[in-house]
């Protein structure tokens, strides 16, 4: 498991590429690196240290808008895991473009000793994604680069890649789902985690930022990031994706997760020990919003379902709210009762309706 970032027309590039790596540092602290383009082309920085050592090592060109980066977790060729060449980016022999890549290439050994053979000249000491470049260079030699591009997409088979060129044309190869897109004004951001995301959404300054990522239940394909005639963004996504919210005023995206209000699995944000989605943010529902669940901290028939809290928690149970299984409404607990013939949590209107709540029960007693 390692971690990569790109950053697409953008500026101070590397400060915001170091801060996103710093952020999903537990995908990987063996070697970060980045990789960028200047007027002089591809350059590459990367060292066999942690992104938090790197961010303060790495020389933050501000002019560079245009990069791709790497934290790595070492899986192949680790005994040599300390050594600057092991790190990503991995750059072209012909200085064409620069890869990134998460994930394991099977047979790799195999595969670097046949480019060998045909005269392919090795950085690494056996870092398995090094093969990825030298793979690409031998498409680039018989078909056009759109082309090329299309056929190494088949050749990855579960491998997540960002690929660089010189002419600023990026391209994405997302496998899985840690792979994740954001578009904030005429910029890409595209990262290994929702979180990696959260310190550049926090300071975005629009109301509302989209993102896409891929949908692990279809095939997912490949992104080309580009500039046209107008020096505009364009970002084409083939294959299938989502699109949705990743930022709504403060609303800030943390997850793929159960709601923990509507119960439905959805976007949702990290607040205060819960996860919220954004349609139960935008309905107010906070912290003292709890859904009551029937299969736990259950009393006796008859009793207000607070009674639990009260005696455990201490808390104004009149600021706390709970969601009635028979109307779906929400009520403060101190209107919340369970029924152990039925097992459920009920407000003490239906609770009392005979109409909805047909079990032989007494009728509603409120504790003291």
């Amino acid at each position: 498991m390692c971690g990569i970032v790109g950053i697409y027309n953008i500026d101070d590039a590397i400060a915001i590429a170091s801060n996103i790596l710093v952020n999903q540092e537990n995908r990987g602290t063996d070697s970060t690196g980045v990789g960028y383009i200047t007027k002089n082309g591809i350059e590459v920085q990367k060292k066999a240290v942690p992104p938090r050592q790197f961010a303060d090592l790495v020389e933050n060109k501000k002019e560079v808008k245009i990069l791709i980066g790497h934290n790595r977790n070492a899986t192949t060729n680790v005994g040599e895991k300390d050594k600057d060449r092991e790190a990503h980016p991995f750059v072209s022999e012909n200085k064409d473009f620069c890869l990134v890549h998460n994930g394991h290439v099977l047979y790799h050994e195999s595969m670097r000793n046949f480019l060998e053979l045909t005269g392919h000249k090795f950085s690494s000491g056996g870092v398995d994604s090094e093969v990825l470049v030298h793979m690409l260079e031998e498409l680039l030699k018989r078909y056009s680069r759109e082309e090329s591009m299309e056929r190494f997409f088949h050749l990855l088979e579960g491998e997540n890649v960002l690929v660089l060129f010189k002419d600023k044309e990026l391209y994405g190869y997302p496998a899985n789902s840690y792979f994740k897109i954001i578009k904030i004004d005429n910029g890409i951001i595209i990262a290994s985690e929702f979180d990696s995301f959260r310190e550049v959404l926090k300071a975005a300054d629009t109301e509302e930022v989209v993102g896409y990522y891929p949908d692990t239940t279809r095939d997912n394909h490949m992104i080309k990031v580009n500039l046209d005639e107008n020096n505009k963004v364009c970002l084409s996504l083939f294959g299938d994706w989502e699109e949705d919210v990743f930022k709504y005023k403060d609303w800030i995206v943390h997850n793929r997760i159960m709601c923990d209000y509507c119960r439905e699995t959805k976007l949702t944000e990290r607040f205060n020990n819960h996860d919220r989605c954004l349609e139960c943010y935008k309905q107010g529902k906070d912290k003292t919003m709890i859904e009551v669940e029937s299969t736990t901290n259950k009393v006796n028939t008859g009793y207000p379902y607070y009674s639990y809290y009260d005696e455990q928690e201490k808390v104004d149970l009149k600021k706390i709210w709970g969601k009635c299984e028979q109307c779906q409404n929400w009520f403060t607990l101190d209107r919340m009762i369970y029924c152990h013939h039925c097992d459920r949590v009920l407000c003490d209107g239906c609770y009392n309706n005979k109409d909805v709540h047909l079990c032989n029960v007494p009728p509603l007693t409120y504790i003291d």
